[in-house]
């Protein structure tokens, strides 16, 4: 595929995804580069980085629930820090996209949207679910086979034995 089409089979996969994940990932894939050689820390964010390291090797561990929470108060507080809309991000990943022209790194991405939009989320009835019950709950008395004892009794079945 040449580079142009693989430019526009991404463009197009980043166009319909929903995930915004998925869009945030691989802006900060194209991103990666870039900040290495143009972001510098503030004194101020290396202070926080530091007391942040300082806190991890006393041992002090916030919970999720407190990280997210507090990230909510900040957001709160700091109006003028907008986040990024799906659409805003779309439209950043299609320019950027259409300047990259290592053939490696637009595989790599045509490779991480296929993978990302094939995931499917499975729904399991109250019936499948009482059925998993059981099966846990005989694993758990021991009563299963093991493979070797499965592949056995097939052969014994086929008239290998």
């Amino acid at each position: 595929m040449k580079t142009a089409e693989l430019q526009n089979s991404i463009i197009q996969k980043v166009l319909k995804t929903e995930d915004n994940q998925l869009l945030n990932y691989l802006n900060q894939i194209l991103n990666e580069g870039k900040a290495k050689e143009t972001y510098i820390l503030s004194d101020f964010e290396k202070s926080v980085i530091a007391e942040s390291e300082a806190d991890y090797l006393a041992g002090k561990i916030i919970s999720n629930e407190d990280v997210n929470s507090r990230n909510e108060e900040w957001l709160k507080s700091n109006p003028q820090k907008e986040l990024i809309t799906s659409n805003a991000l779309k439209s950043i990943l299609q320019q950027r996209i259409t300047t990259i022209n290592d053939h490696k790194i637009l595989s790599a991405m045509i490779t991480l949207l296929d993978v990302k939009s094939e995931e499917t989320i499975y729904y399991t009835s109250q019936e499948q679910k009482a059925k998993v019950r059981e099966g846990r709950e005989q694993i758990a008395k021991g009563n299963f086979f093991t493979n070797k004892q499965v592949e056995k009794e097939i052969d014994e079945w086929l008239g290998k034995e």
